[in-house]
């Protein structure tokens, strides 16, 4: 069986530990595509100081429009403008209807554990779609972005894709 695989997460912004994530998952023999979902407002967390969806979602696209097999979906942004809130399971059942061809699973980092009871709709989740675990994609962190490309320092730009860091430079993100 061939699955398409569910990326989330806020991608702010969408560094080189995300691009092999993505890359992993797609090496897997059982992977057919992977669809990247940038959250839109994440339920649970302030959102506060998050670059635009507009720029996150642009980010991703930029960082993997060389990969036919992976796609960036704007889902929580439509979700977000029905009222809907965009829960990962949510997200799923909306996905549905969007590829109704492929067989769904939800791509989590090695780090989360016990979804079943620490997500919303978790045991849903987890017995509808089952989860593809990433392996552990190494240190870099988004956050470890943000701060280098704040304090402008020389290496910065080498943790994330070439055209990704000419975005956050023109746009001028994380200052």
């Amino acid at each position: 069986m061939q699955f398409s695989v569910v990326y989330g997460g806020s991608f702010d912004p969408f560094g080189r530990h995300h691009g092999a994530a993505v890359g992993w998952l797609l090496a897997q023999p059982d992977v057919d595509q992977v669809i990247v979902v940038p959250s839109y407002a994440h339920p649970e967390k302030d959102n506060a100081g998050m670059a635009p969806f507009e720029d996150r979602h642009a980010m991703a696209r930029l960082a993997l429009e060389f990969e036919d097999r992976a796609h960036v979906s704007s889902v929580e942004r439509e979700m977000a403008a029905k009222g809907d809130v965009a829960y990962s399971y949510d997200v799923l059942k909306e996905l549905e209807l969007l590829y109704p061809h492929a067989t769904l699973r939800m791509g989590v980092g090695p780090d989360l554990l016990d979804l079943e009871n620490t997500w919303e709709k978790g045991v849903e989740l987890m017995a509808e779609y089952g989860v593809y675990r990433i392996a552990h994609m190494g240190p870099l962190r988004a956050t470890a972005i943000r701060a280098a490309a704040r304090a402008r320092t020389e290496t910065w730009t080498s943790m994330v894709a070439f055209k990704v860091a000419r975005h956050i430079q023109a746009h001028c993100l994380y200052r």
